[in-house]
């Protein structure tokens, strides 16, 4: 009886270890016919709700019409590229921006756009 209990226990031990090394293989996912669009094929709108969300989440409010026409056109200009974005996002967090009360941000805009060369 003592026999059979260390051979339970030492099957036991293999199913649980090759259940564990069998089971944890990751899979890899291709998707062929999934291509990534080119940022020139992505519409104006949708470019005005990443501003608009953006905006609400960092200063807690929807762009002013001015602002919505400035930031759409710069990240157009820059082909939407990763760098424009996060200038856009960084030049938005910082303490210096101020609006004036035509709703233009004259130094952030002048700073932002030697910034980034345009």
């Amino acid at each position: 009886m003592h026999c059979n209990r260390k051979i339970h226990v030492t099957l036991q031990i293999a199913c649980f270890m090759c259940l564990v090394f069998s089971g944890c293989k990751p899979e890899t996912f291709v998707f062929e016919d999934n291509a990534i669009p080119h940022y020139d094929e992505i519409s104006t709108i949708l470019v005005q709700n990443y501003v608009n969300r953006y905006y609400i989440d960092l200063i807690g409010r929807e762009p002013n019409d001015l602002e919505m026409a400035r930031d759409v056109q710069i990240l157009e200009e820059g082909d939407l590229t990763a760098s424009i974005r996060l200038q856009v996002l960084d030049v938005l967090m910082a303490p210096e921006w101020s609006v004036t009360a035509q709703g233009i941000s004259t130094g952030w805009s002048a700073g932002f756009r030697s910034q980034i060369g345009l």
